[in-house]
């Protein structure tokens, strides 16, 4: 025998003994089988992480009572803001070293 001849009889010996040795099954290897209980709770986890995710969404949807009304820049950093938070104005005023906050009065505002 030559050896192609001889390393092809050794691959269909080896091929035929996995193939019978495939049949049999492993001592320490368990058939999968999903338990009815395993399933339902990854479905009600599927379920409260979906109504949880919907949930902050609707939240994060919903309009602000703040709004911003005007903002100045008046150099070197120093910004001044008029905001607006449930009917009442404020003025706030920022640098890299503060922050100052002064609510304004009707008679204040001049629009």
């Amino acid at each position: 025998m030559n050896f192609t001849a001889a390393t092809l009889l050794f691959f269909l010996t080896t091929a035929m003994q996995t193939a019978v040795a495939g049949e049999q099954t492993i001592a320490f290897k368990e058939p999968v089988n999903f338990k009815p209980a395993y399933v339902a709770v990854v479905i009600i986890l599927l379920i409260i992480s979906l109504l949880i995710a919907r949930k902050n969404n609707r939240s994060k949807s919903h309009g602000s009572n703040c709004r911003l009304v005007d903002k100045k820049y008046l150099g070197n950093k120093t910004l001044v803001y008029v905001i607006e938070y449930q009917q009442q104005r404020f003025l706030l005023a920022s640098n890299p070293q503060a922050l100052a906050i002064h609510q304004l009065n009707n008679e204040n505002i001049d629009v």
